[in-house]
């Protein structure tokens, strides 16, 4: 009686421990799935923009003569400087060729998505803006400092501004896209953690720390700046 007792405590421990690595190995394979999500979203994002810069000679949300082309029904051309701003050259708005972006994308079929093209308090997630396969969040396209990104991290916006939130991605998750693309340091490279609540602002001490992230942070906490190639 005794053995079969001893038996019995064994075999649950056994079946218990043949659960959590189960666990453990669904989670990861659901985790590794998601983040090659992302990157086949992204790299169908910019060879959508490649299509489109080798057919109008512009970028979208930036290029002219929108309507002579046939990729809007009103004027919603941008001013031709090759860099995606709102209308006062700045990047604090949803609206302008920030906005305009997305739906030049879609309306010259360069994607298959519909965008509207809607600003300010209209302007939303899946509809604005493409929906991040990871995150809950918004993908806003801009240029700074010479360069043109794509962040993950739309929230929201209003009239006066446009706003991200750091609760977007695990550190997990964005330390996996930064390992699976480019160099795992998330504060160099064409992959870098950005935080706070307006575009591109390249601190975020939650989720990363040096030249690593804190991987012992399990909350959403990141967002991504991903560079336009």
């Amino acid at each position: 009686m005794k053995n079969n007792t001893i038996l019995s405590k064994f075999l649950i421990i056994i079946f218990i421990s043949i659960t959590i690595i189960f666990a453990y190995m669904i989670k990861n394979l659901i985790d590794n799935n998601q983040t090659k999500s992302l990157v086949m979203q992204v790299k169908k994002i910019n060879s959508a923009i490649d299509g489109f810069t080798k057919k109008y000679h512009a970028l979208p949300g930036d290029i002219q003569n929108t309507m002579s082309f046939g990729i809007s029904i009103y004027n919603s051309d941008g001013n031709g400087d090759n860099y995606i701003t709102d209308s006062r050259k700045l990047i604090d708005m949803a609206e302008g060729e920030i906005v305009n972006f997305w739906m030049h994308l879609s309306n010259s079929q360069m994607l298959n998505e519909k965008y509207d093209g809607f600003e300010n308090e209209m302007a939303r997630t899946a509809s604005t803006f493409p929906e991040s396969k990871i995150g809950n969040a918004g993908i806003v396209a801009f240029s700074n400092g010479g360069k043109n990104y794509l962040q993950v991290g739309f929230s929201h916006a209003d009239a006066n501004r446009l706003y991200t939130k750091n609760n977007t991605l695990t550190t997990k998750e964005a330390y996996s896209y930064d390992k699976k693309v480019d160099d795992e340091n998330p504060y160099k490279g064409n992959v870098v953690v950005v935080g706070g609540d307006t575009l591109n602002y390249t601190q975020n001490s939650i989720c990363a720390r040096g030249d690593s992230y804190d991987i012992n942070n399990s909350k959403p906490s990141c967002q991504l700046r991903i560079e336009i190639k």
